[in-house]
């Protein structure tokens, strides 16, 4: 049973598609073809996708350009960072973490951290709930 989906938007006009169910397979490679197929993509440094919504786990696909930069932020629970293409570097507390492929970082909530694509990258960003469980 589908208990959350997200509708048709400009960027993914091909329909609704399940963010939260009794289970949800992914196809990374199918999904990274997407984001650098969309208009996002041509046309910005950056494109994300969030493939699944539920109130105690979020995981967002984001690709990178090379140089892209997020600025410093918080989320309110844990999150993990894994590199699914390219390198990124994360900042944390001061600290530049470079993620190669396949390599991770994991950090606490409310910890400030930032991104730079040191390569054109593609991460899989995974966030827990933070105190409120504001997803």
């Amino acid at each position: 049973m589908i208990y959350k989906q997200n509708d048709a938007t400009n960027n993914r006009p091909e329909g609704s598609r399940p963010l939260e169910a009794d289970y949800i397979s992914l196809s990374f490679a199918e999904r990274i073809a997407q984001l650098k197929s969309e208009k996002a993509w041509a046309e910005g440094d950056r494109n994300a996708i969030t493939l699944l919504h539920h109130p105690r786990l979020r995981l967002v696909l984001m690709a990178m350009r090379e140089g892209a930069w997020m600025n410093t932020h918080t989320a309110d629970g844990p999150i993990t960072i894994q590199t699914l293409e390219g390198a990124i570097e994360v900042e944390v507390c001061g600290k530049h973490f470079p993620l190669l492929l396949q390599e991770a970082i994991a950090i606490e909530g409310r910890v400030p951290h930032s991104v730079k694509a040191l390569s054109e990258a593609v991460f899989l960003l995974t966030l827990g709930p933070g105190e409120q469980d504001t997803f």
